[in-house]
């Protein structure tokens, strides 16, 4: 994990602790789970838990985590709706489902559906997911990580930005940078190795800062 995700992280997992700080029953959805620990990290001890990926990747997080009568494992696409449909039966007091380093590689069409399909069957849920600049999305080849894969961010921030304005059903109600001090965040000051590479970034100008951002939407409202 560098940097950047790191500090994206971190702001994907303070966006759900206030969500639980404001419904400590709610549901949280997690597309896309890999192996990540945000239960782990942030469960309240009340609220109910779905965690998805394809059936490869789910067999796999069963080696290392369980499910439990709150923390749901389901194998699928985040595109098809099978899972909302799951998650909508469970009639969730609040909803709020999270997309982190996920969809961002398909294509902006397949996640507009994607987030119509959420705002039909769970009307006033939360989607949290990432995009990147267009910079950063003309010089993903040279990411040093993202570069080393086949798979590219095919759309860049200003058109999902254009596209849920558009879109009677969606609302944005946060664009977050994750270089921004995290004290403005509700977060506790970064690692000290973690502040020299933010003022390192910050020397390259654009290149640097700006690229990458955390979205909050409101769907179905």
């Amino acid at each position: 994990m560098d940097f950047r995700e790191s500090v994206c992280e971190r702001v994907f997992d303070a966006l759900v602790r206030d969500f639980l700080s404001r419904h400590p029953e709610g549901t949280i959805v997690e597309l896309g789970c890999g192996l990540d620990a945000r239960f782990e990290r942030t469960d309240n001890g009340r609220a109910t838990w779905w965690e998805l990926d394809v059936p490869a990747v789910m067999d796999v997080r069963r080696r290392f985590f369980q499910e439990t009568p709150r923390r749901h494992f389901l194998s699928g696409s985040a595109f098809n709706t099978e899972w909302i449909d799951a998650v909508a039966a469970s009639k969730p007091s609040a909803c709020l489902v999270v997309a982190e380093g996920s969809t961002i590689y398909f294509p902006l069409a397949d996640n507009l559906q994607l987030l119509a399909n959420i705002a039909a069957r769970l009307p006033g849920a939360g989607f949290v997911t990432d995009a990147a600049g267009r910079v950063f999305v003309a010089t993903q080849r040279w990411h040093p990580q993202i570069g080393r894969f086949a798979a590219r961010i095919p759309w860049s921030l200003p058109e999902l930005l254009r596209a849920v304005h558009d879109h009677p059903s969606l609302t944005i109600d946060q664009v977050i940078d994750p270089l921004a001090p995290p004290e403005a965040l509700g977060l506790p000051p970064l690692p000290a190795r973690w502040r020299l590479a933010k003022a390192a970034l910050s020397l390259l100008g654009p290149l640097g800062r700006n690229q990458y951002r955390v979205l909050h939407l409101a769907l179905g409202n």
